[in-house]
């Protein structure tokens, strides 16, 4: 009888791959990796041959830019070739396991890379990574049209690359379902779906990038993360790679937003042309018998660090306006500075106090061109129910992916000045549409005034520099301040004043200045503060309404200077023959409770009246009262005696 005999190839396929939320300390680590597996071996019937049984993994750590293998020791031996282990057994009887122990040195990895035209042209060696394959349909044409959405007008490739990782990692988003979880999906299911793991953000990245000719492949490897997601501190993880011609190879991991770098808790173990090639495959020849695989497991220890990511960006924060009411909407605002010859891509995230809350997202991406700087704003709002009468230091921090940082600190108190969403973000919105026009980089711009502190009774002279540091005329340039503005013509390498008078400016912390037409959207923050006329109230008014002759009794107030900044604060009480004044605290809330008696009044029908005067910053003065009346009550024939010769000795006091 024949022995039926089959050569069979079984292709195991790497584990889920790790979510977004890590954190690498070191620029290099010293690590330990231990890979392994292994395969039973199960009998069919009672008779079963197995000629042999061989295992390709093809997951194995090479040196290359970012990691260096220091020493590799594989069991049993493999055959080891260019691209692969081959694992082999001669007819086993048992279960089989293999793997490997690797000591490897990794570094935090930025190529420095300059600017490259787009497009692009690619070199015949790397078609295989420009056209689709398997799970990157980059012929999809709902991935075609977004890619040539996304890089419409542009004509720098690291630009281009940018925004199709930046709109992945900001649209896409990361599901572990059982969908993604057994198989990996195509770009376009991605797309459709706006879900997947890194192997799918990373597959429809590189999709994108494929559909506009730019040559990108798959990386397959470890990394670690500090996600509740996962068990284990270091797992499966997938990112890419995109050719920059003249450059080579850079890293973009858009699953961590690392765009143009990797940290050193990347493990790279092959790259290949789809994220659906495999990590091992299996080959025997026998009868009456079935291999049961597991995938490869992969455990990773850090036995040294050395060192901190390098700093690539300065950044420093501010809040538009130093003081805001309870409820009032202010904007964070970080300039961001690289002073490097070569491209930064970061993500930043602002840190804040619980009694602020962020309108929009927490975490911004920013690519920097070499030596150049950009802002990021993020809209807050604090909250409406403090308690009144205090003042609020709210402290914030702005944070990279590299832990560079800036501090500052901006104040809330009940009656400062409450700034509406509408009015902060479209201060948000121009900036943004600075970013977005191409020729605004040609154009200076800036407003001054001639005074650093105005009241809204004032006018305030402002002057605004246009010049014009392009190759080609502008036209219709629309210079605006607040609501006054005014159009100009301005040709190649000309400069231009434009003045403005603004009446009764509105009080806040900044005049902005805006320039623009179709092409050019610019911004000038001019630095006067516009102050709010001083409030000063008087509160809590207590005073008994009758008194009798020989009673003692109290008038009692507050008198409220802390919404604004008021001078000379001076109190009075006065009718018609007592007068007294005191000096008090400015900025605070102050209780005064005046001690009287009933022989201290003139008539049965005592008007009185508290003043307050009080100065603001330019010796401009201001008045608030209150009027009230106490009557004496029950006066014998000689307690109105006594009233009516006191009156006398005030009148007489008077002539003199």
């Amino acid at each position: 009888m024949k022995r039926a005999l089959w050569i069979i190839a079984f292709i195991l396929a790497a584990n889920i791959c790790t979510a977004y939320d890590f954190k690498v300390e070191g620029r290099e680590l010293r690590l330990l990796l231990k890979a392994e597996s292994s395969a039973e071996i199960k009998p069919e019937a009672s008779s079963y041959e197995l000629d042999y049984l061989k295992v390709n993994v093809t997951f194995i750590p090479r040196n290359n830019s970012n990691q260096e293998v220091k020493e590799m020791v594989a069991r049993p031996e493999p055959v080891r070739g260019d691209s692969a282990y081959e694992f082999e057994w001669e007819r086993p009887r048992d279960n089989v396991s293999f793997g490997y122990d690797a000591i490897i040195t990794t570094r935090y990895y930025l190529p420095e890379i300059g600017k490259v035209a787009y497009p692009a042209s690619a070199d015949d060696s790397l078609r295989r990574y420009i056209v689709p394959s398997a799970t990157i349909d980059s012929d999809n044409m709902a991935v075609r049209r977004l890619a040539n959405e996304l890089s419409y007008g542009e004509s720098d490739m690291y630009r281009v690359v940018y925004k199709f990782a930046d709109w992945v990692n900001s649209n896409i988003y990361y599901n572990m379902s059982s969908l993604t979880m057994s198989a990996t999906q195509k770009a376009s299911w991605v797309l459709e779906n706006k879900q997947g793991v890194c192997d799918e953000l990373t597959a429809l990245f590189i999709a994108m990038c494929r559909a506009e000719g730019i040559a990108a492949r798959f990386v397959a490897g470890v990394a670690y993360t500090n996600s509740e997601l996962f068990e284990e501190d270091w797992g499966a993880h997938g990112w890419a790679e995109v050719f920059f011609p003249g450059y080579g190879w850079v890293p973009f991991d858009v699953t961590y937003g690392e765009y143009g770098y990797i940290d050193a808790g990347h493990i790279k173990l092959k790259d290949s042309v789809d994220a659906s090639e495999s990590s091992a495959k299996y080959r025997w020849r026998g009868s009456n018998v079935a291999i049961v695989t597991k995938p490869l497991d992969f455990d990773v220890s850090v036995d040294k660090a050395v060192g901190r990511v390098p700093y690539e960006i300065e950044i420093t924060a501010r809040a538009l306006y130093n003081k805001v009411g309870f409820g009032s909407y202010n904007i964070i605002e970080a300039e961001i500075t690289n002073n490097n010859k070569y491209y930064v891509a970061d993500e930043l995230y602002l840190s804040k106090s619980s009694e602020v809350r962020i309108i929009g997202k927490e975490r911004q991406s920013i690519l920097l061109e070499p030596e150049s700087s950009q802002k990021l704003k993020w809209i807050v709002r604090v909250d409406d129910d403090l308690r009144k009468g205090y003042e609020y230091q709210f402290p914030f921090e702005v944070i990279s992916l590299r832990n560079e940082t800036s501090r500052a600190v901006f104040r809330a108190s009940n009656g400062e000045r409450i700034y509406g969403f509408r009015s902060v973000s479209s201060i948000a919105d121009s900036e943004k549409s600075e970013l977005e026009k191409e020729y605004s980089d040609d154009i200076g711009f800036e407003c001054t005034a001639d005074k650093d502190t105005a009241y809204v009774y004032e006018s305030i002279r402002v002057e605004c520099a246009v010049e014009n540091k392009g190759a080609k005329d502008i036209e219709a340039l629309k210079v605006c301040i607040e609501k006054e503005c005014s159009m100009i013509d301005l040709k190649e390498g000309r400069e231009e004043k434009v003045y403005f008078d603004i009446k009764n400016p509105a009080a806040g912390r900044y005049l902005i200045g805006k320039a623009g037409n179709s092409e050019i959207s610019k911004i000038s923050y001019i630095d006067t503060e516009v102050l709010d006329i001083p409030m000063v109230s008087i509160e809590e008014l207590s005073y008994p309404a009758e008194v009798k002759f020989d009673d003692d009794f109290e008038i009692e107030f507050v008198v409220d200077s802390s919404s604004s900044e008021p001078r000379d604060v001076v109190v009075e009480l006065n009718n018609n023959y007592i007068k007294n004044s005191w000096k008090i605290e400015e900025g605070k809330r102050n209780r005064l409770k005046i001690s009287l008696k009933g022989n201290d009044l003139v008539s049965s029908v005592n008007h009185f009246e508290v003043i307050v005067r009080y100065k603001d910053r330019k010796n401009r003065e201001y008045m608030t009262n209150e009027e009230f009346v106490i009557r004496l009550e029950d006066i014998s024939i000689m307690q109105r005696a006594y009233l009516l010769a006191k009156k006398a000795a005030y009148w007489v006091n008077g002539l003199w």
